[in-house]
């Protein structure tokens, strides 16, 4: 794996986790440096709310080779599962229409959109390609893996090729795959070879109120920012 696509896949997993973090980019930043006052601040009293999904998470759209067509859902069941081999993993509802072309064909992509892209994502996640041919959608193109088709409009294409199927579970396969290979728009990347983030845009999904929402800022620079906090 080369130095590069280490830092891509780096930068992804950081957007992952910032995306999952949507207060710390939207609230003042008063004691972040681990004072008495930011730890007294962060108390609070917590109200149990059974198995709710509460858990804000990324926003990609998945595609699949169906019936010799592209299909695209909306997915936000997705992760990452192992660093090398980097190892990605997404979980398809039982019901889905993009699951055939997945079991069949073995790969799948993952493509992140940007905030802009909301109407075209909620459309696609709302129709079923049962009912809707999806063909057109998007410009699509195909990499390394010949079936997993990806989104030209996406600033981040991921292709993916499952290595294991988890099918026990009631109501969602879960596809662990290989990452073979990433694209990247080439105006998001920065003159030092990494993303940049601030452009990317990128959204997450809230389960819990159902909508849509963007990145916040930066608040700090992962393995740099622990030197603010103060026991």
């Amino acid at each position: 794996m080369n130095k590069r696509f280490n830092g891509w896949l780096l930068t992804f997993i950081s957007i992952c986790f910032l995306i999952s973090q949507p207060a710390l980019g939207e609230e003042k930043n008063d004691g972040y440096n681990g004072s008495k006052k930011f730890k007294k601040r962060q108390a609070m009293e917590k109200v149990k709310q059974g198995d709710q999904h509460f858990l804000p998470m990324p926003l990609t759209i998945v595609g699949a080779q169906v019936n010799g067509k592209p299909n695209f859902q909306t997915v936000s069941w997705v992760s990452f599962a192992n660093w090398d081999p980097a190892l990605i993993y997404v979980s398809i509802s039982k019901t889905n229409y993009t699951l055939m072309g997945i079991l069949k064909n073995k790969t799948f992509s993952v493509n992140l959109p940007s905030s802009d892209m909301s109407a075209v994502i909620d459309y696609i996640g709302t129709h079923s390609g049962t009912e809707v041919d999806k063909t057109d959608i998007f410009e699509v193109f195909y990499g390394d893996t010949k079936t997993a088709p990806l989104i030209k409009e996406c600033p981040i294409n991921i292709e993916c090729k499952v290595v294991k199927t988890i099918d026990e579970f009631p109501s969602n396969y879960m596809f662990i795959a290989e990452i073979v290979q990433v694209h990247v728009g080439k105006k998001y990347i920065k003159k030092d070879g990494m993303l940049n983030t601030k452009k990317l845009d990128p959204m997450f999904y809230a389960f819990y109120d159902m909508k849509y929402w963007k990145l916040g800022k930066s608040v700090g620079t992962s393995t740099k920012e622990w030197k603010k906090y103060k026991k």
